[in-house]
């Protein structure tokens, strides 16, 4: 397998890397990502999914939905769906947000100053097998 590399991130590379073992970076965050993947596969292959239902915008929504986290102090919780998206839902049944990337929950929740949601974010980052360094 070869793996291709545009001109400029290549040019970043030998910059700032110089004779780093590219081959060996690249297989590492390939495993990485592998695992993470297997991870939420396995979670959703587990089961244990509830019917949740929430208001998003005054429209009632329902989902399926596997709780992988909360926050006691802001009362939200966060759900792994089927599809793999994280859905975060507040005590009076709101629908805040939607992910379907971890990234970007984390990018939201982890850098939140409001008080429990680093509590929440550490509990689904373990959830997932992930790894969450706050900033």
């Amino acid at each position: 397998m070869n793996i291709y590399l545009p001109d400029d991130l290549a040019a970043d590379i030998k910059a700032e890397l110089g004779e780093a073992n590219i081959s060996g970076i690249a297989q590492n965050a390939l495993r990485a990502e592998l695992a993470r993947a297997r991870g939420l596969q396995a979670l959703a292959d587990e089961g244990g999914f509830q019917r949740v239902e929430a208001v998003d915008h005054d429209e009632d929504v329902a989902f399926r939905g596997r709780k992988i986290g909360s926050d006691d102090d802001q009362h939200l919780t966060a759900y792994l769906t089927p599809k793999r998206n994280i859905a975060v839902v507040d005590q009076s049944g709101n629908l805040l947000d939607v992910y379907d990337e971890d990234k970007a929950f984390i990018d939201d929740y982890g850098d939140s100053d409001r008080p429990g949601t680093q509590e929440m974010v550490r509990e689904v980052t373990k959830a997932l097998g992930l790894k969450s360094v706050r900033e």
